[in-house]
């Protein structure tokens, strides 16, 4: 029988969205950030300066296509152990302006085993890099507990003779919507998104034996779900992803031209810029590209963002005076209670038994100087957001002081803080909890 050394594994439209935006070679790619789940982009973006990177190895089996022999059945109906291909994927992100991040991937062929090589099939001729994708993403929603972005992505293939992809030189672009629900401890993200191609004619065939079709156009979409194991550092992973073309790209194969597919994963996340997953995924839909089964495991860690060091002019010699004692000053933290969710108005049925403190350090008004108000946000959303939902929250407490214990307004003293200053890091639930709080320092004389 004659051999089709071709490469094969389709590249889905859209980019990173659910796993199907990579080269028509492979429809596993892993997330572009430590932030998105294993294959489907989150809302979230680095912060300008931040930089993630990562390293994901999956193993694959059966995804190299049999083409169909006169005479013969296609072995691919057999569901035997047939072929594997090992790929590694390298992805770097780095912020560039508040809400917005800029990927690369790089997706690598590391090794491939042909078990059964005298039927009518497809391979790659060669091991190495698979093509090269750049990309963006636009958090152009970014709240609390609910996000929205936009993600675009530009595949530059650098497989020749492949069939999938045409002889066009041109680039695949792809846009997705993405939108996210966040409630600490479950997370949730839909990704939508199409992907344009110029394909041409396939070049890996002869004009006469052509059995596979490039790519059209194509819809891509995905979803994804986080849970965070309470208490723990351990988070709980699965997805789908597929796409959907009308055009069938070859009458001679009985993989669809529709892909779907799930994985699922754990993952070990430590500290907050670090975190380990491994996982497996297999076919939905018998598609191009698809495995019977995959395995995979990678490793994502972030740094910075790195600010520059301020020079500080030299302090003044002051001559020692004598210091009359300081003041005391009574730290009052309320977790969380006194806020609906992504609201600044005062709750009115703030339970009386957890303002009691607060109420016996304000009982001698004549002996407090001042009340600074601090309102503390957690990490959810954007830096910018969280700020200006803190000095909200800090300017109703005035109010609300002063109505309910009549303290003299002029005493009282809001200040934002945002995300700046965490109580705990923001690595989980619990920790994001506490940290959404606010904080009455009491002067008194």
């Amino acid at each position: 029988m004659r051999k089709l050394l071709i490469l094969f594994i389709l590249s889905l439209p859209g980019v990173v969205s659910a796993n199907i935006i990579g080269s028509d070679l492979q429809n596993f790619n892993p997330g572009a950030s430590i932030l998105d789940y294993v294959t489907v982009h989150s809302s979230k973006t680095l912060k300008p300066g931040q930089f993630s990177l990562g390293l994901t190895v999956n193993r694959a089996t059966n995804t190299l296509p049999y083409f169909d022999s006169e005479g013969s059945e296609n072995i691919e109906t057999s569901r035997r152990y047939l072929n594997s291909i090992t790929s590694a994927d390298a992805n770097i992100a780095v912020g560039v302006l508040e809400n917005l991040h800029l990927t690369l991937a790089v997706p690598y062929l590391l090794d491939q085993e042909v078990r059964r090589s005298t039927d009518f099939y497809g391979s790659f001729e060669e091991l190495g890099n698979t093509e090269l994708r750049g990309g963006f993403k636009w958090a152009f929603l970014p709240l609390d507990y609910f996000g929205m972005a936009l993600v675009g992505t530009v595949n530059y293939n650098r497989v020749k003779d492949n069939p999938y992809s045409g002889n066009e030189e041109w680039p695949a672009f792809s846009a997705e919507l993405v939108g996210e629900l966040d409630f600490g401890i479950i997370s949730t993200a839909v990704n939508v998104g199409h992907r344009w191609r110029k394909s041409g004619i396939s070049e890996a065939f002869d004009e006469e034996n052509q059995p596979i079709e490039p790519f059209a156009d194509q819809w891509i979409f995905s979803v994804g779900a986080d849970l965070h194991i309470p208490a723990t550092d351990w988070h709980i992973l699965a997805e789908s992803y597929g796409s959907y073309t009308e055009d069938d790209i070859s009458s001679l194969s009985p993989r669809n031209s529709s892909v779907l597919e799930g994985v699922g994963a754990v993952r070990y996340q430590p500290w907050e810029n670090f975190f380990a997953q491994v996982g497996f995924g297999r076919e939905m839909k018998h598609a191009v590209s698809s495995a019977d089964d995959r395995y995979f495991l990678g490793v994502y860690w972030s740094f910075g963002p790195f600010k520059r060091a301020k020079q500080v002019a030299p302090a003044p010699v002051i001559e020692q005076t004598p210091v009359a004692p300081a003041p005391k000053v009574a730290i009052i933290d309320l977790e969380d209670i006194l806020f609906e969710f992504n609201s600044d108005v005062v709750r009115s049925d703030v339970e009386e038994s957890k303002l009691i403190a607060l109420r016996e350090a304000l009982s001698n008004k004549g002996t407090v100087q001042k009340i600074v108000i601090e309102g503390h946000a957690c990490a959810i959303g954007t830096e910018t957001y969280n700020l200006d939902l803190s000095e909200r929250r800090a300017d109703s407490l005035v109010e609300w002081v002063v109505q309910k214990f009549e303290f003299p307004r002029e005493k009282v003293i809001p200040v934002g803080f945002g995300e700046q200053v965490p109580h705990e890091s923001n690595i989980s639930d619990e920790n994001r909890r506490r940290n959404r709080r606010v904080r009455f320092a009491i002067t008194y004389n």
